[in-house]
């Protein structure tokens, strides 16, 4: 998982891409690895031995990413002169080299979290290994009856509680986003066909099409885009986007939404003067398919499974149509899962929700659409405790979900013959 994320970060900064390397120790029969990994002129270790190369691999990545994605670390320029560091754990292990603010930045997050949910105060524990002079701690941090351990041995107490609170953030806002991503999916979906609504919109009033003009700014790795657009000599500016094309949507929602409103004003005015019933149909404002979605969503929230499954895929089928038509590029369904958390979970519940999904995926590549698979969130290998967050799926585990996954990709695989 982390080796992916890992892969994105430097993809997205213009990095080289992240070298590794692993070592084995031990007998044949019961062996041990510890792996590094190379990124960006720092180098980082896998912080305790691990039974398997993928799973010391796997470690390593994630305290690169966890490195990278903190919001204080500045990207290297590219081709600029580096001098390698060495990183075992999160944080220097030097304290005179850790700012206060920035040591207890976890702890005092996961503390706001705890007040904000209105739980109780996290509570850490630890323990320590090795001689007195060089001791090295691991910590564990329990709140809302879920426990979070430090990954691997720390020189510090504070670096051990410090990362326990980081992996404690990361798996309850993996549980906040799941709550929160159906709406948030929905809204990037509509975004995206503001440009069709404008340009049906324009045709339907008999205005000049649409014509957009961007701009860019900040520096190359992290671009911001604007975009304008004008119709019928009236330009609209829109909010700055990552992309050249989410910018162009930003200005044509800006402009919709102001045809739209000042339709609606002026079927007040025709309503008032009584105007002909022509008149008035003709002045009918178009609904916004975005605000339809969200409601939509809102309803089936709480509701049975069935309603829910009826509505994931109109859902999908919204994100197809808007693939084909609006942004005319594949489409790969990610991050969908059940949370064996959930009330009313069992693992056949999860299968069929997952085979509900591949079905339309194999259906809509088999008929020359454009969704080309699934990506379920998320596969684990046996002894990944660490890792759960109710979403897991290890195949060791879960005979039944494994031959879903298997039978589904066999008939993916199968077209491309």
């Amino acid at each position: 998982m982390y080796k992916t994320k890992l892969q994105e970060v430097c993809q997205g900064n213009k990095w080289g891409l992240p070298k590794y390397s692993c070592i084995k120790d031990g007998p044949d029969h019961a062996p041990h690895f510890r792996a590094s990994v190379y990124v960006n002129g720092v180098s980082f270790d896998s912080p305790s031995v691990s039974k398997s190369s993928k799973h010391a691999l796997n470690e390593a990545a994630m305290l690169a990413f966890l490195h990278f994605a903190s919001p204080d670390i500045q990207p290297v320029a590219e081709g600029a002169d580096t001098e390698e560091t060495h990183m075992s754990s999160i944080i220097p292990s030097n304290e005179s080299d850790v700012k206060v603010g920035k040591q207890h930045k976890y702890k005092m997050q996961l503390q706001n979290y705890a007040q904000s949910k209105t739980l109780d105060p996290p509570l850490y524990s630890s323990k320590s290994e090795g001689p007195p002079h060089a001791l090295q701690f691991q910590a564990t941090v329990t709140i809302d009856g879920h426990s979070f351990d430090s990954l691997g041995h720390f020189r510090t107490l504070k670096e051990a509680e410090h990362v326990a609170a980081r992996v404690a953030l990361m798996s309850l806002s993996s549980d906040s986003f799941q709550e929160a991503s159906f709406k948030m999916h929905l809204f990037i979906i509509d975004a995206r066909l503001y440009k069709n609504l404008l340009q049906e919109l324009a045709q339907s009033e008999g205005f000049t099409l649409p014509e957009y003009k961007t701009e860019k700014c900040g520096p190359p790795h992290m671009l911001t885009f604007f975009s304008t657009v004008e119709v019928e000599g009236e330009i609209f500016r829109g909010k700055g986007g990552k992309s050249h094309k989410l910018a162009e949507q930003n200005a044509a929602k800006v402009a919709y939404t102001a045809f739209v409103e000042r339709k609606s004003t002026r079927c007040g005015d025709l309503t008032s003067g009584g105007s002909s019933e022509e008149e008035m149909l003709k002045c009918s404002p178009s609904p916004d398919p975005s605000k339809e979605f969200v409601k939509q969503a809102e309803e089936t929230n709480g509701s049975d499974e069935e309603a829910r499954a009826a509505f994931v895929e109109k859902w999908i089928q919204a994100h197809i149509q808007d693939s084909k038509t609006v942004i005319q590029k594949p489409i790969l369904l990610s991050e969908f899962g059940k949370s064996s958390k959930s009330a009313g979970y069992s693992v056949a519940m999860r299968d069929n929700y997952f085979q509900s999904i591949y079905n339309t995926v194999y259906t809509c590549a088999r008929t020359g659409g454009p969704c080309g698979g699934g990506l379920f969130w998320q596969l684990l290998a046996p002894g990944m405790d660490n890792f759960r967050d109710g979403y897991e799926v290890v195949l060791e585990e879960s005979p039944s979900t494994a031959s879903v996954i298997a039978q589904q990709s066999q008939k993916l695989s199968a077209l491309e013959s």
